[in-house]
């Protein structure tokens, strides 16, 4: 864990910043972005989701990543790029 990061993996944190540039982003293509598996994603998507960081909706067979509206802005130490 990163210090700084608010308790946030350093894969979460880019998961964030993903779904932040592209709300609804679906799941198979933040894994893409990322360069890791969708398996992946989705366990780090359980405890983004725990927090109330990020929303999960189910469209059709694709599962769409959407930021929380005023969740957690920016952990402590992160950027606003």
């Amino acid at each position: 864990m990163p210090e700084g990061g608010g308790g946030l993996h350093e894969l979460q944190l880019r998961m964030l910043r993903v779904v932040d540039e592209r709300p609804g982003i679906p799941l198979r293509d933040l894994a893409g972005v990322l360069g890791v598996s969708s398996q992946l994603v989705r366990y780090h998507l359980r405890t983004l989701h725990m927090q109330r960081l990020v929303a999960v909706q189910r469209v059709g067979l694709s599962t769409q990543v959407f930021r929380v509206a005023g969740a957690g802005e920016r952990p402590a130490g992160g950027t606003n790029t």
